[in-house]
């Protein structure tokens, strides 16, 4: 048999058959590989799916053919299909027998285009690895050669356009758990960090709160060029540069957690942890390593796969994306949900709209939600249901309910914080976390539009 080299059209009926092919290898570096073939794919305009086994992983046309010859389906329990894989010893090298895949297909009386299509597939000589014969399978339009070898670069494109994509570059699945680890523990660091940055005055008045440690930098001085800034513009015009640092640090709180365009939060994450060092790494009793290594962690997230796991970044790079603002809306409805109830549990005889609502976390380890009364609870729970509700049924409109509702929310807590008492008794962290919630629940119906619009029409074989 001759190696794969005929370029397949996107448009080809080829794509609406359920094909799969299911490779039995180490489960991580299976993942690996069948995530560079769909990038590939994807160039060429074919959308695959994988679905991962116990031992290994399938790649199939579309997702619901590779649930099935995952073993979710029939197809998995099949004896033909079993004995399709004749050779699994082959597969790490990602050669295998195709002669009953295609016997099978041409058995299947498929349609007279794909029939066709099968005819021209196998071209040229053969390639005898092992007892049998193999082809080598090429991505399409690419020269055949063992896809374990295939990588991918972001030297193709430009910063800007490498900035804002997706950062979900080939690594590990324990590597890419680690940085979301990562990613996700400082997006609680400055979550934690705006609640006290409160307008209007920002600390002005008292001289304390942000105003305190931004007059450090004049009186502590780092780096003199600087120290001038700071001293002859920013405290001059300290409500404006108040409200830019509180915006600036819930942005990158709302983004890391959320995993929404990493890089560029990440980025603006190292210039923001260079500013607060220059302020005060000099003050008594700071520890100067302390935005060292806040600064070198920024710089991990930006050049790390810190957007492949529970993510919108991974989501906003899946070919499938349905699939993956599930587990997203699963993990942050559940996280809402819970956070809400403890907070109608921590409620409970208090005044609905109390000033000041139940705290959850605080300043013992440096963690925190927010704080809410009984209605801000129940708000939280709303939206947790209603964005977990949405995912599961691909409903758009409870999305965007949802995504509105937390909104609203935080803008509430915006607009009365530091000049009368919010209506849900929360602070700025309380705020934050109603974007984080809004920006999951947006995902969840962009995602839930897209899907309903851009669903294939399959023709089973």
């Amino acid at each position: 048999m001759r190696p794969i080299t005929q370029t397949v059209k996107p448009d080809c009926l080829l794509a609406q058959l359920d094909i799969g092919l299911k490779l039995t290898t180490d489960p991580v570096k299976g993942s690996g590989l069948t995530s560079r073939l769909i990038d590939l794919a994807a160039k060429e305009g074919f959308r695959l799916a994988a679905s991962p086994t116990d031992d290994g992983v399938v790649i199939a046309t579309n997702a619901e053919a590779a649930d099935a010859f995952a073993g979710n389906g029939k197809l998995g329990k099949s004896e033909n299909f079993k004995r399709a894989v004749a050779h699994p010893g082959a597969f790490p090298a990602f050669y295998m027998d195709i002669d009953s895949i295609l016997e099978a297909l041409k058995a299947s009386n498929p349609p007279p285009d794909p029939r066709q299509l099968i005819g021209i597939f196998v071209t040229g000589p053969s390639r005898r690895t092992g007892g049998g014969h193999r082809a080598a399978v090429s991505c399409w339009g690419m020269a055949p050669k063992e896809l374990s070898t295939v990588t991918t670069s972001t030297t193709t494109t430009g910063p800007v356009r490498w900035l804002f994509a997706p950062a979900t570059e080939h690594s590990t699945r324990g590597s890419e758990v680690s940085m979301a680890a990562l990613r996700i523990t400082v997006g609680l660091l400055w979550l934690y960090n705006v609640s006290w940055k409160r307008p209007p005055d920002f600390g002005r008045d008292s001289g304390k709160g942000l105003y305190g440690f931004t007059k450090d930098a004049v009186d502590h001085p780092v780096f003199a060029p600087y120290s001038w800034v700071v001293d002859h513009v920013v405290l001059h015009n300290f409500t404006a540069f108040g409200w830019t640092v509180l915006v600036v640090e819930t942005a990158l709180a709302v983004l890391l957690l959320t995993g929404a365009w990493v890089r560029l939060a990440a980025l603006v994450g190292i210039g923001q942890s260079v500013a607060i060092g220059l302020s005060v790494a000099q003050t008594p009793g700071e520890w100067p390593w302390s935005y060292w290594m806040l600064i070198g962690i920024h710089v991990v997230l930006l050049f790390g796969a810190a957007g492949a796991v529970l993510a919108v970044d991974a989501v906003r790079a899946s070919d499938q994306p349905h699939r993956r603002v599930r587990f997203l809306a699963l993990v942050w409805g559940t996280v809402a949900v819970v956070a809400g109830i403890v907070a109608v549990l921590m409620s409970l005889g208090d005044d609905a709209l109390a000033a000041s609502g139940a705290t959850l976390g605080g300043p013992g380890l440096s963690i925190s939600l927010g704080s809410y009364n009984l209605v801000g609870a129940i708000a939280l729970i709303v939206i947790g249901v209603l964005t977990y509700a949405a995912a599961q049924l691909g409903n758009t409109l409870l999305a965007r309910v949802a995504a509105v509702l937390g909104v609203v929310c935080a803008v509430s807590l915006y607009a009365q914080l530091g000049w009368t008492d919010p209506w849900l008794g929360g602070s700025n962290t309380s705020a934050g976390f109603f974007l984080v919630t809004a920006l999951i629940a947006a995902t969840v119906a962009h995602s839930a539009h897209r899907h309903a619009s851009d669903t294939p029409v399959v023709a089973h074989a």
